[in-house]
């Protein structure tokens, strides 16, 4: 018993030996089909992959995204609050001093991992924010202006009017 493929007369067909060749006129299919078939399957493959990918990137973007939102929320939280209660703000080598009127005081800044940092001057370190590619911050009065950027190159804004700037705005008085 032999395998015998055979390729006559618009016809590919294969047939285990010669003595069981078929002789009833039936055609198998032709080169033509066979190369619109393959394309066909080429071109529905192409677009699934196409899709998955696309929808790959698009959850990867998504997911960025929900991350860099958390993390500014995050940021924004504890700067708020934290500025609010600040008797004092100043600004030293690219990082913001907040003095609390209990005498707690507190450093923000970017250490070399991409994190920002409060640092607490009795000793601890919270990481309030990660993937912070920079932070520019400027002080107007008691108000406190910080622009975040992320790795991703998104960039953000707040403003935290501290307690000292809110006692300087009800008073009247100036420093």
């Amino acid at each position: 018993m032999s395998l015998v493929w055979t390729a006559h007369r618009r016809r590919c067909t294969c047939h285990l030996g010669p003595e069981q060749r078929p002789n009833d006129g039936t055609f198998g299919f032709s080169l033509l089909e066979t190369v619109v078939a393959l394309v066909t399957g080429t071109i529905v493959v192409t677009l699934c992959v196409h899709a998955f990918l696309s929808l790959w990137l698009a959850q990867n973007a998504v997911l960025q995204r929900s991350e860099d939102d958390a993390m500014w929320a995050s940021l924004s939280r504890v700067l708020r609050i934290d500025g609010h209660a600040a008797a004092e703000a100043t600004l030293s080598f690219g990082g913001l001093n907040l003095q609390e009127a209990d005498g707690t005081g507190y450093r923000y800044e970017v250490n070399k991992s991409g994190q920002y940092v409060r640092i607490e001057s009795g000793g601890g370190t919270s990481v309030i924010a990660v993937d912070v590619r920079s932070v520019t911050v400027q002080q107007s009065g008691g108000t406190v202006h910080l622009q975040v950027t992320f790795q991703d190159g998104t960039t953000k804004e707040l403003f935290v009017c501290t307690l000292a700037g809110n006692l300087q705005q009800n008073t009247g008085v100036s420093s």
